[in-house]
């Protein structure tokens, strides 16, 4: 074998090792291990949707409904993993094979930037794989997309400074092959994460910056890399939100920025039990969120004291020697600027009592004046994790080695170099591996112990509501794989766009609470037909898809594991929850059109079968009226009124009871009123009603020739009458007031309350 031939042997066997490295630290292992569980739930429940429709497919229609589901970060993530489960492959292998796609492409942009700067193509592979073993990736796993992004930065880069490449004698092919890449990767850096998308963005305005300075370098910045930089990042943000449905989210507030900002002495020193060479030389602090603002995500994911030093060495070592050193260091201090916060800390910790997360600017030694862009300037505003912009300082540091490294005249001391920064920022490989194999384990625990055993009592095809209804991951993960419609959806940001479409049968239902008095609007859900079935959760649907089922019944994970939930005290274990909801589900229980089946891990509430007709939901409706008589004054009989006003009203008063603007009565109809039509009558003041003032307020019983209206001019009792349907037990009355409006609203008082009429009596008589 002739040299030339060695050195491919060489190369492919490098990159071969570091690679495998990367996807072993990773947990990216198809087969054998599953990077994360919470996450990985969340996105297969995506891939699946995806899977069940057309291949081109990008939006979910298992959960969030009645809303076409946008997936907000890790949409690539999920396609891909759509088709590893077209393939035939289990959910998390299919997940585990994705991850993997994407970290080779992590790695591979790695590669190729450090060849740009000079590399040899086997330094170059120890180099990519020494950027994929920072923690600022691996750690990140629990956050799935966030990871990737951070594995995807110097690929971004890489793009960016192609750039400014001259392409010789056939520019346009080329510059056209560039400027598309480019843009390409800007769709995809947005959609696959938010925050990895801004550093790309503001790593690409450095570089321009940068580039604008140069006399050489200025035409081309100007005429090529600008209109693409626009058209890219443009482009990307214009698809991204007519693809989510909206243009931006509320922005955190300061104290948040502050909380999740590096702390400096994360930076320099580990946790205790996240990596090995480090608590074999005792360097590291015991931490934890009873003790340190933000969660552990910040302290967990930002040690890089090996890469800093190098870094800085190679600073010094290329100083007035590289200009191109100035730009990585230019990126690499931003940074770490905004990465701190809009507050400098050192060894921060909470006063005693102290339980909240975020932090105020009085533990900080100084501002630092980031607070200006996290405030006001858009993009920087929803970087409220604000340690996370360490991956851009970070990918500086990293870039800087390469520079110096491509500068040497021998390899060898570089490429043990790099192995041993490697070295230096492993984790405990057995622990580490340990959750991998456990999360792998507990997909198969959760299908056995879970799915299954759902999917015995909700047929495929059935509308579901999870209560009480949260971030609930866990629905994305079970919905599509039981062929079920689900109203909840995984994370805040979903659920933030899927609650105003639901019905209004379930407006009164109040995150993350079950009580005894919801029983009465779940069985409005159920006779109104919004959904087939209420599942009640013994678990909890966001953090027992983190950890199966909960901390104390969990096995095979490792006690840092553990440890991230640590403070999550509503991380109850199934007997407790169940415990919590017995008094709901046995108000349930006793009620006679509904049916309760329990299970191990949850409840179902449906409809009896005798009830599930039409004709069964009238008795059903008429059944929960036995004993209801009218004539009937709603002040004064406030339980009967309970069960006739249901839904848009506000809560009882001594002398009121108002609806928003828009409520429904259930009638009961008399046998005589069922064959003659009847009238019934209410009585109604309009909120606020004047001269200057006139509140509309129409009535209908569900048939267009059974509607009023009138215009109210007065606060006065007004008596309102509307014809009764024949033929049926009991008739729903809807009442619209278009003009309701708080006394807020009117700076009448301080109460928000939207209000339409004030009902006081009901009476029926013949027409």
């Amino acid at each position: 074998m002739n040299n030339q031939a060695m050195s491919r042997v060489w190369v492919a066997v490098a990159i071969l090792a570091s690679l495998g490295w990367a996807l072993a630290v990773n947990g990216a292992v198809p087969g054998f291990a599953t990077p994360t569980l919470g996450q990985a739930a969340s996105m297969l429940g995506y891939a699946q949707a995806f899977a069940d429709q057309h291949w081109y497919s990008l939006h979910a229609r298992s959960f969030g409904y009645p809303v076409p589901t946008s997936l907000a970060t890790g949409l690539p993530l999920a396609w891909v993993a759509g088709l590893f489960l077209r393939l035939g492959l289990a959910g998390p292998d299919a997940y585990s094979a994705a991850v993997a796609c994407w970290l080779a492409a992590g790695f591979a942009g790695a590669w190729s930037l450090a060849v740009f700067y000079g590399l040899r193509s086997v330094t170059a592979a120890l180099a990519a794989g020494a950027w994929m073993s920072l923690p600022i990736i691996w750690a990140h796993q629990g956050y799935s997309s966030l990871a990737l992004g951070m594995a995807l930065l110097p690929a971004y880069l890489f793009l960016t400074l192609s750039l400014f490449v001259p392409n010789g004698s056939r520019p346009w092919p080329r510059n056209l092959v560039t400027g598309g890449l480019f843009c390409a990767a800007c769709v995809l850096a947005l959609f696959m994460d938010g925050y990895t998308f801004m550093m790309f963005a503001v790593a690409a305005g450095i570089t321009w910056l940068y580039k604008l300075a140069d006399p050489l370098s200025r035409r081309r910045a100007l005429t090529f890399a600008l209109p693409v930089c626009i058209m890219g990042f443009g482009g990307a943000y214009v698809l991204y939100t007519r693809f989510v449905g909206r243009s931006a989210f509320d922005p955190a507030p300061l104290d948040v920025f502050r909380g999740w900002g590096l702390d400096l002495t994360f930076l320099v020193k580990p946790s205790s039990g996240e990596l090995w060479l480090w608590d074999a030389l005792h360097w590291t602090t015991s931490r934890s969120e009873a003790i340190f603002y933000g969660d552990a995500s910040v302290w967990t994911t930002t040690f890089a004291l090996p890469l800093v030093i190098v870094g800085l060495a190679c600073v010094a070592s290329l100083r007035g020697t590289d200009r191109r050193a100035w730009l990585l260091l230019a990126i690499a201090a931003f940074g770490l600027y905004m990465a701190l916060g809009p507050s400098l800390k050192v060894d921060a910790v909470k006063p005693a009592g102290v339980v909240e997360r975020s932090m105020t600017a009085t533990p900080g030694i100084y501002p630092t004046g980031s607070a200006l862009l996290s405030e006001h300037v858009p993009g920087f505003r929803i970087m409220r994790a604000s340690y996370r912009w360490e991956g851009l300082f970070l990918l500086g540091m990293w870039g800087l080695i390469a520079l110096r490294a491509a500068r040497s005249r021998g390899s060898f001391a570089w490429n043990a170099g790099y192995i041993a920064l490697v070295v230096a920022v492993a984790p405990h490989l057995g622990a580490q591996w340990g959750d991998y194999r456990t999360f792998r384990r507990d997909f198969g625990n959760i299908d056995r112990e879970l799915a299954e055993p759902l999917g015995r009592h909700l047929r495929p095809g059935s509308r579901v509501l999870f209560m009480p209804y949260n971030n609930d991951v866990m629905a994305n993960y079970l919905s599509p794989k039981l062929h079920v419609v689900s109203y909840n959806v995984g994370g805040d940001k979903q659920v933030e766009i899927a609650r105003p479409a639901w019905p209004d049968s379930m407006s009164q239902f109040v995150m993350n609470r079950l009580a005894p008095d919801d029983a009465s609007a779940i069985r409005g859900v159920l006779l109104e037909q919004d959904a087939d079935a209420i599942v009640i959760p013994y678990f909890n649907s966001l953090y027992a898809a983190h950890v199966w089922p909960c901390p104390e019944e969990a096995k095979g994970y490792s006690a840092g594991t553990l440890a991230l939930f640590e403070s999550r005290t509503d991380f109850w274990c199934p007997q407790k929850i169940r415990e919590a909801y017995s008094p709901a589900v046995e108000m349930l229980r006793g009620d006679p059109v509904l049916s309760v089946k329990e299970e191990a891990f949850f409840a179902v509430v449906a409809l009896r079968p005798e009830y599930q007709s039409e004709a069964g939901r009238q008795r059903a409706w008429a059944r929960t009226l036995e004993g209801v008589s009218l004539p009937l004054n709603v002040i004064e009989t406030p339980d009967a009124a309970d069960r006739i006003l249901v839904r848009g009203w506000h809560a009882r008063e001594p002398g009121n009871r108002w609806s928003g603007a828009h409520a429904r009565l259930l009638i009961p109809i008399s046998p005589s009123c069922q064959e003659t039509s009847c009238v019934v009558h209410l009585g109604l003041a309009a909120f606020a009603a004047s001269a200057n003032r006139p509140v509309t307020v129409a009535l209908s019983a569900g048939d267009p020739n059974a509607s009023v209206s009138a215009t109210i001019t007065d606060t006065s009792i007004h008596t309102m009458a509307v014809t009764l349907p024949t033929g049926r037990e009991v008739a729903f009355i809807q009442v619209d007031v278009p003009q309701a409006a708080s006394p807020a609203m009117l700076d009448m008082n301080s109460d928000s309350r939207v209000l339409g009429v004030s009902l006081s009596t009901i009476e029926i008589l013949p027409r």
